[in-house]
């Protein structure tokens, strides 16, 4: 028997490698090849641009604010020139002599771009043909900027005037691709201007070359990573692990695909985007596609072993809540947004896992024979009551079960608070709320779950009355006349799109005029994204399946829970609340998108960039495969 199960294993681990290599293949076919790119016509043009001489003045906005002005930036308006102190023009008696300084450096960075216009020019077709947009744009720019200096050239230094500076002031940061703001008093690179084409060379260059590695690397990385993990599927899950591996992989290579086409082509005949600003894209979703898939196999490989520590973790409750309420400030403050939210979800998560799994039959057994232990003044008022001999047995239910329940209303309560009012993260605030009304229904059941859904209702309705909301509500009513206009952007694509989508390797980021979808196209806005390349019925039906998938995942988590022993136990809890937190998250996403609910800004699980879409779902696969692979536990 075992060598039947040996030679059958041996099979499926070759049909394993077979998948993946045509899933290689099949990523390989979907996506543009990097000779499509603009950005590596561009790169053979810049290849030939001599370097700029060491030490060669470069024109500097804010340097020519503070020589004109004789003043420190800090003290300025430097778009008019004003003094903030007073309102007045701020002037030096040297004011013509930094006036002609910066007019010659002004000089020279448009000569420069000269000298990259013709290299374009030159080009053999077809990289002329595919940098043809830019250069249309680039001399479309340099007809302009010609114009303008010799406009204030012409200028005789008894004359000049604050109108002069601040249109020289703005030639300055035309010419570097630069933008200013008055309220920081800090100036900005646009990384997609074509002025970066005369930048420091190594840079721009390295981006072209990373990403034609990244676009030859892609079916190999595929290949190998779904390899591993179907693999890793059939031996912690067998048929179960094996697909719900391809579930994963089939999500992970669409986000690729996307993310591919997107890193080539976004841009293309935009007068806005002379450069790729998703260039360097493909290469960052790779890693965080990688990293994800690592923390999916630890997770599955590690997680009983590793169970104790959860469990020791367990019996101090404050360790834990200081721990987690710690990893999210440090996640909002050092990482981001999307760090921080994914801390706030993973902490509570293992927090309402943790607390099910201790008192989970104790507090079931409780609402069923003395509900009236569990009720929530009678748990506040056991906080400072020592446990003492004859006290009345709900009173005592209620003293054994007080603190964790508290505990972690507080730390969901503080964490959804900081993220609202602190760091303005109302979309991880919503996931989190769900995931918490979740917990609270297991423990006190319906009747008090809906009073607190009815007072997050009065609550909602009350935000919904700030500007903010509005403008939301608006973007999801009206997208064609709301004041956010990205949404009417993304109308206009999915109705270019047709029934049938644009299809793999031939999605229209910019409209004829020029006109593309918002830059967050590939975070916040994937799920229309996803329909303008599938079409409306199949991004519905990959909708409705990846649901269905995560609910079926989740009572299987739940039985495991009932039927497990030791690390199990509270392994599969906690997946059952990162699955909700997937789930919620997918819900509001693609209802927002689609404009059935107002948009939160999250981005959609296992498609759109960054970890943010990617460490809760790959976490929550790992323990589902963790606890099917653990002794006498079966999917």
């Amino acid at each position: 028997m075992k060598s039947i199960g040996r030679r059958a294993s041996f099979w499926v681990l070759g049909l394993v490698a077979c998948a993946a290599l045509a899933w290689g293949l099949w990523l390989d076919w979907g996506t543009p090849r990097a000779a499509q790119s603009r950005e590596l016509a561009l790169l053979e043009a810049l290849q030939a641009l001599p370097a700029r001489p060491e030490g060669a003045p470069v024109a500097d906005p804010l340097r020519f604010c503070s020589d004109w002005s004789g003043l420190p930036t800090e003290a300025l308006d430097c778009r008019t020139g004003l003094a903030l102190d007073a309102l007045t023009p701020a002037r030096t008696p040297e004011e013509a002599r930094h006036w002609q300084t910066e007019l010659a450096t002004v000089r020279a960075e448009i000569e420069r771009l000269t000298g990259v216009a013709e290299r374009l020019e030159a080009l053999p077709d077809p990289a002329r043909q595919r940098s043809l947009g830019v250069l249309f744009t680039l001399r479309q720019r340099l007809d302009g900027w010609q114009q303008q200096w010799q406009q204030l050239a012409d200028k005789t230094p008894q004359a000049l005037g604050a109108a002069d500076y601040g249109q020289l002031f703005q030639l300055v940061l035309d010419v570097r691709g630069l933008s200013y703001d008055a309220g920081t008093n800090r100036v900005r690179r646009i990384n997609w201007h074509v002025a970066r084409l005369a930048d420091a060379q190594p840079a721009v260059l390295a981006r072209a070359e990373q990403l034609q590695l990244a676009r030859q690397a892609l079916p190999l990385f595929a290949g190998l990573l779904y390899a591993a993990l179907l693999a890793l599927g059939w031996t912690t899950g067998r048929w179960w692990g094996l697909l719900l591996m391809a579930c994963f992989a089939w999500m992970t290579s669409l986000s690729l695909q996307v993310v591919a086409d997107a890193a080539m082509r976004y841009g293309e005949g935009s007068g806005t985007f002379s450069l790729n600003p998703l260039g360097n894209q493909l290469t960052r979703q790779m890693q965080v596609i990688g990293t994800s898939a690592a923390l999916l196999a630890a997770a599955a490989l590690l997680a009983v072993r590793l169970g104790g520590v959860l469990q020791w973790v367990q019996r101090r409750w404050w360790l834990a809540l200081a721990g987690m309420l710690a990893a999210m400030v440090g996640g909002y403050l050092l990482q981001g947004p999307a760090m921080g939210a994914e801390m706030l979800k993973l902490g509570m998560s293992l927090l309402a896992g943790m607390l099910m799994a201790a008192h989970g039959r104790s507090v079931y057994l409780s609402s069923q024979w003395s509900p009236a232990s569990l009720s929530p003044a009678r748990l506040l008022r056991q906080w400072r009551q020592p446990n003492r001999p004859g006290m009345d047995p709900q009173d005592l239910i209620a003293h054994e079960l007080h603190r964790p329940l508290v505990q972690a209303a507080a730390f969901g309560a503080t964490g959804m608070v900081l993220a609202a009012l602190v760091f303005h993260d109302l979309g991880a605030v919503l996931v989190t709320a769900l995931v918490a009304l979740c917990l609270l229904f297991f423990v006190f059941g319906a009747r008090l779950t809906l009073l607190v859904v009815l007072a997050l209702g009065v609550v909602a309705w009350a935000l919904a009355q700030t500007d903010k909301v509005q403008q939301r509500v608006a973007l999801m009513l009206d997208p064609l006349s709301a004041s956010v206009s990205d949404f009417a952007r993304l109308v206009a694509f999915t109705g270019a799109a047709g029934d049938g989508g644009f299809g793999l390797g031939r999605i229209a980021w910019c409209n004829p005029g020029g006109v593309c979808v918002p830059l967050q196209s590939l975070s916040d806005y994937m799920p229309v994204v996803l329909t303008g390349l599938l079409g409306w019925q199949w991004a519905v039906l990959h909708f409705a399946a990846f649901m269905a998938l995560l609910v079926l995942l989740g009572r299987a988590m739940l039985r495991a829970h009932l039927t497990g022993q030791g690390p199990v136990r509270l392994l599969a809890l906690v997946a059952f609340f990162l699955l909700v937190c997937t789930g919620a998250q997918t819900l509001i996403t693609f209802l927002g998108n689609w404009r059935w609910i107002p948009l939160t800004g999250i981005g959609a699980p296992l498609l759109s960039i960054g970890l943010s879409s990617m460490v809760t779902p790959a976490l929550a696969f790992g323990l589902v495969l963790a606890v099917w692979s653990a002794k006498g536990e079966k999917p």
